[in-house]
């Protein structure tokens, strides 16, 4: 049987990179004086139409991240929920400006990928311990 570390190693480099993309994307920065973090995507968020369809395009890089990481896809339905609901509210002036500042729905989205992957790995690594038993 092949070794499946080489794609493993792939994934683990992968979801390092989907976390400091969705880092950037939520809560780079701490606001001085505050507990508060924001990042990019509400900054983007600013700038009118252009801003949220920039935040909406480096959401989606995460969603087919996801999908090229073997996602199923009741995963990527709901993150690609969630990334549609953030943009459109997001798209209000001032309201969704300040929803961006709170909702980090690229950070929910890496968290759901990785439990995602994680429940796939827990029942692949099951079913070669009961085929081994055989």
């Amino acid at each position: 049987m092949p070794s499946q570390a080489p794609a493993r190693d792939r994934s683990a480099r992968s979801l390092r990179v989907l976390r400091a993309l969705a880092r950037w994307l939520d809560s780079a920065v701490r606001v001085p004086g505050t507990r508060w973090r924001v990042g990019l995507d509400p900054v983007l968020g600013v700038i009118p139409v252009v801003g949220d369809l920039a935040g909406l395009a480096l959401a989606l890089l995460i969603i087919v991240a996801a999908w090229r990481l073997g996602a199923g896809a009741r995963t990527l339905a709901w993150m690609l929920c969630h990334t549609i609901a953030d943009t459109l509210i997001g798209a209000i002036p001032v309201v969704g400006d300040v929803y961006d500042v709170f909702s980090r729905t690229n950070e929910r989205n890496v968290r759901a990928l990785e439990r995602a992957l994680t429940a796939a790995s827990d029942e692949t690594l099951a079913g070669s311990a009961a085929s081994e038993r055989v």
